[in-house]
């Protein structure tokens, strides 16, 4: 399916748009190295490739040293009154020369009392279909846990970037707040002024003073937000809440910059935001399913083994050291309907996994258009929310002059003064 990626061209003609990247780039880094859950998805994804190693290294022959000793508590043959016959007494020489019996003192032991094992085993798979799609399974899991790691650091990248432009936008908006502060201050000097000439009475000192306290109540709201919007940009790049934030001079709002939407779209098919973890799954339901089928299917094993067998250790004896080959089949012929259970399960987990698949990408589309949609409507306001401002600026200097002059009221002066402010801090809020 494809995607839409939308460019947006910012000319801003007095900024340093490469050194904003690099500033915003390093927060982004360092948040992710310090991340903790960054950590932990690389560490399941590591694991999923050691995973995938094992699952090949399966194939290859395995060669052991093993040992083993048997004493053996069994009543032995008693031979005293037969032990002349000469028929006999050759048959048992015989049979005391073997491995597993030994006569003393006139008695048979069989089998032997003791028996040693020491030697070298090699087993190597000659067939096996399980080991093959177990080794699928295990190559889709670690794609799945990369997918997740890689979707999670989209995720955080976002999010520290956000946050960043909140803190902006927050900081902004206290400055502002701040330069309309100073300016209540000085209308409320300038009435003062004004009541000591007896041109105005004192209910406007009144209201002078309550536009300060306003103000000054504004500023501490704004001072909160600024604080809590740098506490949790240090959270996400995981650093004492209260570290400096560097206010990159790229993304400080100017009034003379100009902003459009760039005109050219292009699809974008390696978009796979939450995809590539959904399809990796599907892969290794798909796999498992295959392997479930193969178990219906013959293994065949191959043996060797060279080493000391024995009741007694003597060592200078040849015939006790042996060699042996074995070519070993299994065929599992009736399981009891287990395995067509288990198969179904793994097919309705594909059917569910596929639906998930398709909504996703439904999902995708659907956030991808309402961003360009949301970002085309935001650049048309941008002419109102300017000239809002140079409207309210403009507006404010006349009825300051008015006021000055004793031509305009006091209610007049706040009401420009608020629409001042308030226009200002439009500009902050739609820009960041």
């Amino acid at each position: 399916m494809k995607r839409i990626l939308f460019l947006l061209f910012l000319s801003v003609l007095s900024f340093e748009i490469g050194y904003s990247q690099n500033v915003l780039q390093t927060y982004v880094e360092e948040g992710i190295n310090n991340n903790l859950n960054v950590g932990q998805l690389t560490a399941n994804y590591e694991k999923a490739l050691w995973g995938l190693k094992e699952a090949k290294r399966l194939y290859a022959p395995s060669v052991d040293f093993v040992a083993s000793y048997e004493h053996l508590f069994r009543k032995p043959y008693d031979l005293d009154r037969e032990i002349s016959n000469p028929t006999l007494s050759g048959l048992l020489d015989f049979i005391n020369t073997l491995d597993n019996s030994y006569i003393q003192d006139g008695k048979l032991y069989y089998p032997a009392r003791n028996n040693y094992l020491a030697g070298i085993q090699l087993t190597q798979t000659i067939y096996n279909r399980e080991l093959a799609y177990n080794s699928q399974m295990k190559e889709a899991a670690g794609r799945s846990a990369q997918a997740q790691l890689e979707d999670f650091k989209t995720e955080l990248e976002a999010e520290i970037q956000s946050a960043y432009y909140t803190y902006l936008q927050a900081h902004f908006v206290k400055e502002s707040i701040s330069q309309s502060l100073v300016l209540t201050k000085k209308n409320l000097q300038g009435v003062e002024n004004l009541i000591a000439q007896q041109k105005v009475t004192k209910e406007v000192l009144y209201k002078a003073r309550t536009n300060v306290s306003n103000r000054e109540a504004q500023l501490r709201n704004a001072e909160n937000k600024e604080t809590k919007a740098r506490n949790y940009f240090n959270f996400l790049l995981n650093r004492p809440l209260d570290s400096d934030i560097e206010i990159d001079v790229a993304y400080i709002y100017e009034q003379s910059a100009r902003y459009e939407l760039g005109q050219g779209f292009t699809s974008n098919p390696d978009n796979e935001y939450r995809l590539s973890y959904i399809w990796g799954m599907m892969d290794y339901t798909t796999a498992q399913h295959n392997m479930i089928r193969a178990n219906a299917l013959p293994k065949i094993l191959f043996g060797a083994f060279a080493g000391y067998r024995g009741a007694s250790l003597d060592f200078e004896q040849s015939r006790k050291y042996i060699g042996q080959i074995q070519v070993s089949l299994k065929w599992n012929l009736f399981n009891s309907g287990i395995n067509k259970a288990k198969s179904r399960q793994a097919a309705f987990q594909f059917d569910g996994l596929r639906l998930q698949y398709q909504q996703q990408e439904n999902q995708l589309a659907l956030s991808e258009m309402n961003a360009l949609n949301d970002v085309t409507s935001e650049l048309k306001n941008y002419s109102p929310v300017r000239d809002n401002y140079n409207n309210a600026k403009v507006y404010y200097n006349a009825v300051e002059q008015k006021f000055q002059q004793g031509m305009a009221t006091i209610l007049e002066l706040t009401d420009a003064e608020e629409q001042l402010l308030q226009s200002d801090m439009n500009n902050y809020t739609w820009y960041y």
